[in-house]
């Protein structure tokens, strides 16, 4: 993969959401890495610098408005 291809976060519980935009996505040539967990996520997100971050605002563990208030 190319290192200069924007990065994408997919953070969402809906494992076939996930899988889709991922493909979609990287077809389109963009990296994409997803988190079906929102703490899990959230340290995915907090160690890396992603061009943008696709979240759900309705997670089990940490919701949306939580996450990007943390």
């Amino acid at each position: 993969m190319m290192a200069d291809r924007p990065e994408i976060l997919v953070i969402d519980d809906d494992a076939e959401l996930c899988e889709l935009l991922t493909e979609l996505l990287g077809q389109e040539g963009y990296q994409v890495e997803s988190s079906g967990d929102g703490r899990v996520g959230l340290a995915r997100a907090q160690a890396k610098a992603f061009s943008v971050v696709v979240l759900d605002i309705m997670l089990p563990s940490l919701n949306g408005f939580e996450e990007i208030s943390i």
